[in-house]
């Protein structure tokens, strides 16, 4: 390896340099070897005398290179959901609306099993239609009807395979909250809430040669299934409300002492709370279709949310006979001691209507709080049809 020192070698170049100033015609000869004579000192110098390392490549994918990484410097960092990886579910519901009733025609399943079925569903929607009341439709070809449920008109079998699909057929008054109704359905899918400005990116008006629904069609990463406590609030029920129901005087009171008036909607007619301490309880009066609520289905939805199983002997002799507005009903305290939350609940029949009045909440408070619930439901006045 050439091993001259950097100080001898630019002498040895300015000494060829003046020896030749003088002779004009190897001027530009010696002016280039200078130039390579210096480039190659100064790179010597610079990298000294011990022998280069051979280069090695290597390939990388881009997505492990880093420079997504530093293309996004300057954006925010955001958490993906918790629950990203969850399998996705799809629901899609029909909701018909008669002067009458509110009817529900709600399918919720796996994303791929309803959009196998989608076209389908669609289908049927668009062919429903209505005989006073009563809704009327064909049972596509494949289809099977299910059992009788609780609070279902009917059950309709999309797909007998596991997980099983279903269409779900339920009725309730007429005048439904559809901003309340969307944001049920999207809380059952694990999804945010929706406002009045944003309602129609998840429900939809479709007019099909005069038959008029609406249609909601969201997913999310829920069981789109209805949770123990189907009528309970959720974040943004105070909002308004996008179809009003008819302000109506249908139910007086006497306010308990201590209670405070919650947010009432179509269904839920009155909502009472209470808090001491940590213990919470809430009143509810609810009113529903009469001809598809019986007595011993409903007390035993409500054991299962206190998680106590009865028999049907044991709901007829717990069962307690009650009178609201001068209609005769029946009432069951399930308040045992080893619980940790307390329902007493009652079931008046009017006319039409089922009327459901109801506490809950803490074992200790709902117990405490049992004679002035019984109080508020003598001061009762329905003005329904009778």
């Amino acid at each position: 390896m050439f091993q001259l020192p950097i100080r001898q070698l630019v002498a040895s170049i300015s000494f060829h340099k003046y020896m030749v100033v003088s002779s004009s015609e190897f001027m530009p000869q010696l002016c280039q070897r200078v130039r390579l004579l210096l480039v190659l000192a100064v790179a010597l110098q610079l990298c000294g005398c011990q022998s280069e390392e051979p280069v090695v490549k290597h390939r990388i994918h881009k997505s492990k290179s880093g420079l997504d990484d530093l293309r996004k410097s300057d954006e925010p960092e955001v958490d993906a959901p918790a629950n990203s990886t969850l399998p996705k579910k799809r629901m899609l519901v029909g909701l018909f609306e008669t002067e009458q009733s509110t009817w529900f025609f709600k399918v919720s399943g796996t994303l791929e099993q309803v959009v196998k079925y989608e076209s389908d569903c669609r289908q049927f929607f668009d062919a429903v239609r209505f005989d006073g009341n009563q809704p009327k439709w064909e049972l596509p070809e494949g289809w099977a009807k299910g059992d009788a449920r609780p609070m279902r008109e009917a059950t309709l079998i999309i797909d007998s395979s596991e997980p099983k699909l279903e269409m779900a057929i339920s009725r309730l008054a007429s005048g439904q909250d559809l901003l309340l109704n969307a944001n049920r359905w999207r809380q059952q899918l694990s999804l945010p809430p929706v406002t009045n400005e944003t309602l129609e990116s998840t429900i939809k008006e479709i007019d099909n040669d005069g038959n008029s629904y609406y249609l909601f069609d969201a997913t999310g990463t829920g069981t789109g299934q209805m949770s123990s406590a189907p009528f309970a609030p959720f974040a943004g029920g105070g909002a308004p409300r996008r179809r009003p129901a008819p302000v109506s005087n249908e139910v007086t009171f006497d306010l308990p002492e201590g209670w405070e008036k919650g947010v009432s909607n179509s269904m839920v007619r009155v909502r009472l709370s209470k808090s001491i301490e940590k213990q919470q309880a809430v009143i509810t009066v609810v009113r529903m279709p009469a001809d598809i609520n019986n007595w011993k289905d409903n007390v035993q939805r409500w054991a299962g949310q206190v998680e106590v199983t009865l028999t049907e002997d044991e709901i007829k002799s717990q069962s307690e006979a009650i009178s609201v507005d001068g209609q005769p009903g029946q009432l069951i305290r399930l308040l045992g001691t080893d619980q940790t939350l307390g329902i007493v609940a009652a079931l008046v029949k009017q006319g039409d209507d089922a009327w459901f009045l109801k506490i809950s909440g803490d074992r200790d408070l709902v117990n405490d709080e049992t004679d002035s619930f019984l109080s508020f439901c003598q001061s009762l006045k329905l003005t329904g049809n009778k």
